[in-house]
């Protein structure tokens, strides 16, 4: 197959498809926006830098058997204006990165009138979990393909030859203390403000075990709701036990799991999401989790056949689970842990669903 890929031209976000799609047999050309630096990584795609070959890529339009558009964006209307331009078997996909195209779909405001118009010009929505399909409005159901993706290898890797930049931030890390670790964006999807509100009540406990938490941000940043969570953490005086670890670049997998090595359990409250890498971080480096009742979360159990406790999302919920896990209470055993890791391994393994994937594309074209 000809394939255009169209998205953003660093982080980790990108790179596995670029890797897989480099050793395939499949012809690729990748626009990209931003810096990219894999031009000389992967050197069986051919780059062009957009918004200057946008234009180009109109009367290239005819040659592909697939455009495939990653994540959205402002792109995702005008690639929606590349269905009046593409061969008929050629099939325009976008894979949304997370919840903020399909909810917008379901708005009667304007903008969500033009996003369900848009996404309607596709020919396929590509799901990479079933909680995204759910919040897609009804006329764009029949065009959703629920395919989860999964972790690429070096999510089971640890570097021999650390970011300088991690090994900094390692010597941020208690080594004493019971560690709870939370690598969510700063938006306000990302509830780390009931966070902040179950440690202020934990420190109130008279001779609670010592534990710390840590902050560190993701893809997206929002700058003003940065600011009121450092501000709510010195509100409460809690700077020595709520620990914002600076995040100046995208990490490679394998640093990150050295982070992980130095934690006891993860953090996933959200008010919504997709379904986050951070998920399955905690759990394929064996260490607990502490995850938020949500919708999309209760696909977990169905999908991989495992049940992870889900916690209300509230202070006190947080605060009880926090506790229960620093007391040594509700942790998952050691054999659990491993069949969970395997499970993960089998079941959400990005190399081998990309290749369902597009073989899914070449069967249908």
């Amino acid at each position: 197959m000809k394939i255009a890929l169209i998205g953003p031209g660093y982080g980790h976000n990108i790179e596995p498809y670029l890797n897989s799609l480099n050793n395939s047999n499949h012809e690729v050309d990748f626009y990209f926006h931003n810096k990219s630096i894999f031009e000389l990584k992967y050197k069986n795609i051919q780059y062009f830098k957009l918004p200057l070959t946008f234009i180009k890529l109109f009367f290239l339009v005819r040659k592909y058997d697939v455009i495939w558009l990653m994540g959205g964006g402002r792109l995702l209307y005008l690639v929606s204006f590349l269905s009046f331009f593409k061969k008929g078997k050629c099939k325009l996909v976008i894979f949304p990165y997370s919840e903020v195209l399909p909810r917008r779909t379901t708005e009667e405001s304007f903008s969500g009138k033009i996003t369900l118009l848009a996404l309607s010009r596709f020919t396929l929505i590509h799901c990479g979990w079933f909680g995204i399909a759910d919040l897609l409005h009804p006329k764009l159901k029949k065009k959703a393909v629920v395919h989860p993706m999964g972790l690429n290898r070096f999510y089971y890797k640890s570097t021999d030859n650390p970011d300088p930049d991690i090994v900094r931030l390692l010597e941020k890390v208690d080594k004493e203390s019971y560690n709870f670790y939370y690598p969510k964006s700063f938006t306000r999807a990302s509830r780390h403000d009931l966070v902040i509100e179950a440690v202020n009540e934990l420190i109130k406990e008279e001779d609670f075990p010592d534990f710390k938490v840590y902050f560190i941000g993701g893809n997206a940043e929002d700058i003003e709701r940065y600011n009121e969570l450092i501000y709510k953490i010195g509100s409460y005086k809690l700077e020595n036990k709520i620990i914002v670890l600076k995040k100046e670049k995208f990490f490679k997998t394998e640093d990150i799991n050295l982070l992980w090595s130095r934690m006891d359990c993860g953090l996933q409250i959200a008010e919504h999401d997709g379904i986050s890498t951070t998920i399955f971080e905690p759990l394929i480096n064996k260490k607990e989790l502490i995850i938020s009742d949500i919708p999309p979360y209760k696909y977990l159990k169905s999908y991989f056949g495992f049940e992870l406790e889900l916690t209300p999302l509230n202070t006190n919920s947080i605060k009880n689970a926090m506790k229960s896990k620093v007391n040594g209470v509700n942790l998952i055993n050691s054999l659990e842990k491993e069949k969970i890791h395997n499970i993960i391994k089998e079941k959400y393994s990005f190399e081998t669903n990309i290749n369902k994937l597009l073989l899914r594309f070449e069967k249908t074209n």
